[in-house]
């Protein structure tokens, strides 16, 4: 019977442990919604706000976003658009001049945002949101690294370095040209 007894009290000691030991963690997993919030494309799915619009955009400075992450294309005619598709309604971004690409309105009839709109717009009354401008693909490399001379030039051109929080892309020769034209700028 004693036996039985110490048996049984080790068991229930280990299950208590264990079980103290599991709140912890589960107080741990609590804690991550401390973190630090990037909105993807703007603040946009609360308000049903379109992807990458000015408005999404102040809904996450609004917000206090920690960042605003964007994509950035270029237009046939060499204009900077925010766009994260290669098409902006079935118009390849890329082979379409901005004019009629600005004929179709987002849904909220905000005209697709030229890069030097949405950067202003995220300076405007901002002291929270950093942005986060990812460079998209191109159709070739060089035009690749001369959209990214060009959005370098005109964050340069506006003063809104303290306002970028950092650049990304999948193209490892977009990152390296952006620390060669700014070597103080954060890449991803």
């Amino acid at each position: 019977m004693n036996k039985q007894i110490t048996y049984f009290s080790v068991i229930l000691l280990i299950l208590i442990t264990g079980l103290t030991s599991c709140n912890t963690h589960v107080k741990d997993k609590i804690d991550f919604a401390n973190n630090k919030v990037v909105a993807h494309r703007g603040a946009w799915k609360q308000k049903d706000l379109p992807q990458n619009s000015i408005a999404s955009l102040k809904y996450a400075i609004e917000l206090k976003c920690t960042g605003s992450e964007f994509d950035v294309r270029m237009t046939a005619d060499s204009v900077l658009v925010i766009n994260h598709d290669e098409h902006y309604n079935d118009m390849p971004v890329e082979e379409t001049n901005y004019t009629e690409l600005a004929k179709i309105k987002l849904s909220n009839g905000e005209t697709l945002p030229t890069l030097k709109d949405y950067i202003l717009a995220g300076m405007d009354n901002n002291t929270s949101t950093g942005l986060v401008c990812e460079i998209k693909p191109s159709k070739s490399k060089e035009r690749g690294l001369l959209i990214t001379e060009k959005i370098i030039d005109l964050v340069k051109e506006l003063h809104a370095q303290p306002y970028i929080l950092s650049y990304i892309s999948f193209d490892y020769d977009i990152l390296k040209k952006i620390k060669d034209l700014d070597p103080h700028a954060k890449t991803q």
